[in-house]
């Protein structure tokens, strides 16, 4: 077995004739558990040697010294927690960033209701004069078959509907952005957007300076001077704008780049739409194949068809806009992400206390087990088992020599 790690006396002691006679070798290297310590047989002969060991009673004494230490350490590292005052100001601070996000996504939810409300405006005048350019689209098609020739007809479709001052595309979706269309387009994308944003983004820089002076304040009454020096000038390191602004041009660009790609008409939609059909349509030939073309170019702007056509082009056009808001929106989020952790970092030298006071304690939690608790268990255990086995009491000695020290009888 393995020697224990305890204090322990150095006696010198006269042994008792009997003394050896009740206590084996065995036994001794049990009673005697101490490290680079040898009991040979040649010791048993000699009256007076040297004992180095903790009697029974006096384990038990230590066993109770060292449990009422460990109980005493223990309550007093544990009672060892953050400054209240420190532990309310990072409380409070915390709450006024949770009430900054939550105020923030209001005016954001308020801010972005406008727009989707317009959005929706948008859509249902897009949608409106989709379905009178698709009921017009049939007559474009039927004057087309009347008024060409065979071959310019088929240059027209091999052409994918453009082909020298005929510009098939353009005809049919002529009058899709104009009227109320024009109108609302021209209102939400120049007007209504940058105004709206520009008031998101101010709304928010003042919310955001308005958090930062209480947390500013807040420092000055609770924590100590320097961790109030310390937060204060994080706080004044902050500035809004440096990252909200960004942001609002980034959301912009992704609303430009969506109209430099619709390019202010519907014709690339259609013809992106129309691109199979028109090869289909020239691929025919043989007898009768000026007619079929025709036809199928008259089937597929039937009112029902054609109707579905356009209706798709106004949700493409739709999906565009929605998905550049969208990516407009994920560039604010994110900036607001990065200016929430700035305001929370600044009151971060509190957190960053408390863990150094967590990881004391975690360290004594380990250094009390480690040193107290098994030790003192195994101990126990040993003691215990000797004073079954040989269902006696302690061993007694009858003097202490050079110690000056009362042995226990």
């Amino acid at each position: 077995m393995n020697p224990l790690h305890y204090p322990f006396f150095v006696l010198e002691a006269q042994i008792s004739t009997n003394f050896w006679e009740r206590i084996n070798d065995t036994e001794l290297l049990w009673f005697l558990p101490i490290p680079k310590i040898l009991v040979s047989h040649s010791c048993l002969g000699i009256s007076t040697i040297l004992v180095i060991g903790i009697f029974f009673s006096d384990i038990n004494a230590l066993v109770d010294r060292s449990t009422v230490l460990h109980k005493e350490t223990r309550s007093f590292f544990f009672r060892l927690k953050r400054d209240p005052k420190l532990a309310a100001y990072e409380d409070a601070a915390r709450g006024l960033v949770d009430r900054l996000k939550d105020t923030v996504q209001a005016t954001r939810q308020t801010s972005e209701a406008k727009i989707h409300d317009y959005m929706d405006e948008l859509e249902r005048v897009l949608q409106i004069e989709a379905e009178n350019v698709a009921k017009c689209s049939f007559n474009i098609i039927e004057t087309l078959g009347r008024n060409c020739r065979y071959q310019t007809y088929r240059a027209i479709m091999s052409r994918e509907g453009e082909w020298r001052s005929t510009d098939l595309n353009e005809d049919l979706v002529n009058g899709m952005l104009e009227g109320a269309v024009s109108s609302v387009w021209h209102n939400f994308f120049n007007d209504l957007l940058k105004s709206e944003l520009k008031s998101l983004i101010v709304a928010i820089r003042d919310h955001c300076n308005v958090a930062i002076q209480s947390i500013k304040d807040g420092a000055i009454r609770k924590p100590k001077k320097k961790l109030a020096t310390r937060i204060e000038k994080e706080c004044n390191g902050i500035r809004p704008l440096d990252m909200l602004n960004p942001a609002q041009r980034s959301y912009l660009v992704c609303v430009y780049r969506m109209q430099r790609e619709f390019g202010g008409s519907f014709k690339g939609l259609l013809h992106d739409k129309l691109k199979t059909h028109y090869h289909d349509v020239a691929s025919e030939c043989g007898t009768g194949m000026f007619r079929r073309m025709k036809d199928m170019n008259e089937k597929e702007f039937s009112t029902h068809n054609a109707l579905e056509l356009y209706a798709g082009l106004v949700d493409e056009v739709m999906s565009a806009i929605r998905a550049a808001i969208a990516n407009g929106e994920d560039a604010l989020n994110t900036a607001l992400t990065r200016l929430y952790s700035h305001i929370e970092r600044s009151f971060g030298c509190i957190e960053q206390t408390d863990k150094m006071s967590k990881d004391t304690r975690k360290k004594m939690r380990i250094f009390l087990v480690e040193e107290y608790i098994k030790p003192l268990a195994e101990l126990t255990t040993i003691t215990n088992r000797i004073y079954k086995e040989r269902n006696t009491t302690p061993v007694e000695v009858t003097a202490i020599v050079g110690q000056g020290m009362p042995m226990v009888q």
